[in-house]
């Protein structure tokens, strides 16, 4: 496929997120377990987490916990908490953005407090605003807003379930979604989703954040491809042209043969463009009317680098 390297700047943003929550959720979460699986006695584990605490290099007062392995236990559970409150954030940043990238326009999130429970509405909206097809994030919806809403318990419920989200756990359409989710590794299930306990309490696991910021990878990898469909590549040859060159008042980067390796460089460093030709630089500039002024540019800014 042509381009099919393309990377947005809010795709490529939530990409280096979700490696980073991955390394988080992951790391913290070993981190944890070497400590509750390092000896079951309460008091050496206790010594144990004092001493670290104290070498953290913070400026933090030692604290000696009396039930250390409950306390650790219990923080898997808020690791993922705070791992999914941070998911929704960064994926709300991602449409934003991405809203932004499709109207030149900072985008403002205007949303009422309802809309906030069901966060596929605007993410439909984003949709059927470009006429994109919602065919290949039908799939995922339901699970996308279970965890929309999960998060939406942790931040104003206290962690408790609301009557919505023990619905929509129960519903068919929910369980048929998680019974035939595709998994990265064909032929596995996706992991169990969060059990509520009789005090209505979600018991959250680190992987669930993962699960999450795997599905929100999924939808902006599609909307990263419908935005280069929607703006299509002649878009990103002028937005380079104006942005490295025009408006320059230095050749930016490394040095290049000609202004349009200088142009290829730019789109290949920020887009991920690879298989763009000299022709094609040629005849969309030339269409754009922006050639001219562009040799123009470089002839004019290369000089001031030879001198």
């Amino acid at each position: 496929m042509l381009h099919e390297k393309f990377i947005s700047k809010p795709f490529s943003q939530f990409v280096d997120f979700h490696i980073g929550i991955n390394d988080y959720v992951k790391l913290s979460t070993s981190a944890i377990d070497n400590l509750v699986n390092h000896s079951q006695d309460e008091k050496l584990i206790a010594k144990l987490i004092f001493i670290l605490i104290k070498d953290a290099g913070e400026r933090w007062v030692p604290t000696t916990y009396k039930n250390p392995i409950r306390k650790l236990k219990e923080l898997r559970s808020q690791l993922a908490q705070s791992a999914i409150m941070w998911v929704f954030s960064s994926f709300e940043v991602f449409l934003n953005r991405a809203h932004s990238e499709l109207s030149e326009v900072i985008q403002v999130n205007t949303r009422s407090q309802r809309e906030e429970l069901k966060e596929s509405i605007r993410l439909k909206e984003l949709f059927v605003k470009h006429k994109w097809s919602l065919e290949e994030i039908e799939y995922l919806l339901t699970v996308f807003d279970f965890y929309g809403l999960s998060r939406h318990c942790i931040v104003h419920n206290m962690g408790k379930a609301t009557a919505e989200l023990e619905s929509m756990a129960s519903s068919q359409k929910f369980v048929s979604a998680i019974n035939n989710w595709p998994t990265v590794i064909p032929g596995r299930k996706l992991s169990p989703i969060p059990t509520i306990n009789k005090g209505g309490l979600i018991q959250f696991k680190p992987h669930h954040a993962i699960t999450y910021s795997d599905i929100c990878f999924r939808v902006s990898k599609i909307i990263n491809r419908n935005i280069l469909e929607t703006l299509g590549f002649e878009h990103y040859v002028a937005k380079v042209a104006k942005e490295q060159l025009l408006i320059q008042s230095k050749l930016v980067g490394q040095p290049c043969r000609d202004m349009y390796s200088y142009i290829r460089y730019h789109l290949l460093l920020e887009y991920k463009f690879n298989t763009v030709t000299e022709t094609d630089l040629k005849d969309i500039l030339e269409q754009s009317g922006l050639r001219k002024r562009c040799l123009a540019k470089y002839t004019s800014l290369k000089k001031n680098v030879d001198h």
